[in-house]
């Protein structure tokens, strides 16, 4: 008498009944749910996430310079995720919505503090995005945010399926699969061929 296929012990673990399953159903199930949500959702994520930062890059996007201080409001109304919303409000009147992602601009910039910085950058998709600070630094000359770091961050935001957030969704999402892989190979080896 064979075993089931694993395929079929993966479909008992996901959509049988709790008796099937055994001991334990309810974590079982719940590992092996949240693997399978996880690996469809983070590559949608990630895609939908980079796209706020997509779009041409200094030479070919204009670089905006100018003085000016940061703000920090409630909610940014025009993110996926509801974050901060920073403003660059520049010398010449015009405001700058920025995201304050892992260059944390909101301390950089002092926010709400009225002291003014220089600041060089462009706006995100192609000039109908957030504004992105490539530099910040005091009036005096003193660098708070270097062109290196800034580009870094961009990049690394820019990309979907970058190395480091790559190693971090499966770090996150390969235990998960090895736990249902034991518990599906212990659930085939419990069953006959004849189960339907």
């Amino acid at each position: 008498m064979s075993n089931i296929s694993l395929l079929k012990a993966f479909s008992i673990l996901l959509n049988g009944s709790d008796y099937q399953i055994g001991e334990g159903y309810r974590w079982k199930r719940g590992v092996l749910s949240t693997a399978v949500a996880l690996t469809v959702a983070f590559p949608l994520f990630n895609l939908a996430f980079s796209q706020s930062y997509m779009g041409a890059v200094p030479p070919e996007a204009p670089l905006v310079r100018s003085v000016g201080n940061f703000t920090v409001g409630n909610f940014n109304r025009r993110s996926i995720n509801r974050q901060r919303a920073i403003d660059f409000h520049a010398a010449n009147g015009k405001v700058y919505q920025l995201l304050d992602n892992s260059l944390d601009i909101s301390k950089i910039g002092k926010a709400n503090s009225g002291v003014n910085f220089y600041v060089e950058g462009f706006l995100l998709q192609d000039g109908r995005g957030f504004f992105w600070p490539t530099l910040i630094s005091e009036v005096d000359g003193h660098v708070l945010l270097g062109r290196e770091e800034s580009n870094r961050s961009l990049d690394f935001n820019r990309e979907p399926f970058g190395k480091k957030r790559l190693l971090w969704e499966y770090g996150l999402i390969i235990p998960l699969w090895l736990i249902s892989l034991f518990n599906a190979t212990k659930l085939r080896k419990k069953f006959p061929e004849t189960i339907k």
